[in-house]
């Protein structure tokens, strides 16, 4: 399984892209996110996107714990990294567990850039 520092933010992120694969509003995209992927990634939907996320952690991926002190995102303690291939392209993606209830959990994709 994936490191984080906390096990249930991990089960919680985990669950919010499983859930999202079935039902809407587990997952929010923010709209830059949401823009570079429809830019650089052609011929991938945000859910398969999402699916990729899933197994790359799931798979033992690391989802990596950032305590956050940018002035601007102080409202989360945390963010949320992963960093993995795409058809040979390595990229970042910043996440921000919202609801850290593994039972009613929610994401936001808030930054994917290439690394």
């Amino acid at each position: 399984m994936a490191r984080a520092a906390n096990p249930r933010f991990l089960q919680a992120w985990l669950a919010a892209l499983t859930e999202g694969q079935r039902f809407a509003g587990y997952v929010i995209w923010k709209s830059g996110a949401r823009q570079w992927v429809n830019e650089h990634l052609e011929g991938y939907r945000l859910d398969e996107v999402e699916w990729l996320l899933y197994q790359h952690v799931a798979g033992g991926g690391t989802l990596e714990q950032v305590e956050e002190r940018r002035e601007a995102w102080m409202d989360c303690k945390y963010h949320f990294d992963v960093r993995f291939e795409i058809e040979g392209t390595m990229i970042y993606f910043e996440t921000v567990l919202l609801r850290d209830d593994p039972e009613d959990p929610l994401i936001s994709i808030v930054s994917v850039h290439l690394v």
